[in-house]
């Protein structure tokens, strides 16, 4: 595998980590689609309509027949969203696998083709090996960080999106309340990183 001379940033991660694991890459993509619909919005739904079928039976407006296809889609959706966590750990135990063997022989190169002065030099190589220290670890943590992200937008969005179809004014004020807290993470996450990039 040969990497370009640059400056590699956050949005070059899914494209290395798609490079190194295509097939896995994509897995895991579809895979936190999947769980985020089915954590929030299927859940969701899955039980209102099993509640609200019950409601109606034992209302005397359904027969109790129409109770089984609601049980059958809850069940369903639980079983995604218990068992999909496990396949998650296996997908993403096989990413890893997929780029350290990709990424260990680049770094090889790159420890190769380093000037000896630089070896020598105290402080220079103390930077070089804070650096690659772990490039595995770090591209597959960013892709994890990513997928999580990812997890959260689709969350919120479809939770938004049902509480906008039943009472829209709601949706506005969870939005107005969340907005600070969001932006307050974000600086505090920031504030993490820079204390342990510089520890």
């Amino acid at each position: 595998m040969e990497l370009p001379e640059k400056t590699y940033k956050t949005p070059n991660v899914p494209r290395l980590m798609f490079i190194m694991s295509p097939v896995f890459v994509s897995l895991r993509a579809c895979l936190t689609i999947v769980e985020a619909l089915s954590s929030t919005a299927a859940m969701a739904v899955a039980t209102a309509g099993f509640v609200d079928t019950a409601a109606a039976i034992l209302g005397g407006e359904r027969p109790r027949g129409d109770i089984y296809p609601r049980i059958f889609l809850l069940l369903a959706v639980l079983g995604v969203f218990t068992t999909i966590r496990a396949v998650i750990q296996l997908v993403d135990a096989r990413i890893s696998l997929d780029v350290q063997r990709k990424i260990r022989p680049v770094m090889v190169k790159v420890h190769a083709s380093v000037d000896y002065k630089h070896i020598e030099n105290a402080d220079s190589w103390e930077l070089i090996s804070r650096v690659s220290r772990d490039p595995a670890g770090s591209l597959t943590g960013g892709f994890g960080a990513l997928m999580t992200l990812t997890l959260v937008i689709i969350s919120v969005t479809s939770i938004l999106g049902l509480i906008v179809v039943q009472v829209w004014w709601a949706a506005a004020v969870i939005a107005a309340f969340s907005a600070p807290m969001f932006l307050l993470s974000v600086r505090a996450g920031k504030k993490n990183y820079q204390a342990g990039r510089s520890g």
